[in-house]
């Protein structure tokens, strides 16, 4: 996207410009910043990763019962609809805590 919107400011001669006002405000970014933000994308990553695999396992047994004929379709079915929103809250909590470390952060520099 950057690069498409450099072509238009190079036509009409207001690359540099932008360029300064880019390394402007690169440099008011704190490491603490990318503290959070890595923090965030970790933690958001390992609990979406942790759903997701556990979705997966309960969508092997679900398959498995079905083929042993322990489990009729409509039941799996609604199970495995189910299980998604059933782990739903751990990747809702991926994204809490960095906010909530994030604000705490800004909290303490500010005092």
């Amino acid at each position: 996207m950057f690069l498409q919107g450099l072509t238009t400011l190079k036509v009409f001669g207001r690359a540099q410009s932008q360029v300064r006002v880019i390394a402007r405000l690169s440099e008011t970014v704190s490491p603490n910043d990318d503290g959070v933000l890595r923090v965030a994308f970790l933690s958001a990553l390992a609990l979406e990763l942790l759903s997701a695999l556990s979705t997966a396992i309960v969508a092997v047994e679900i398959g498995l019962r079905l083929l042993s004929g322990k489990l009729l379709f409509e039941q799996a079915f609604f199970v495995l609809f189910l299980a998604p929103e059933f782990y739903l809250p751990l990747a809702h909590a991926g994204s809490a805590l960095p906010r909530r470390n994030g604000g705490r952060r800004c909290c303490r520099e500010d005092l």
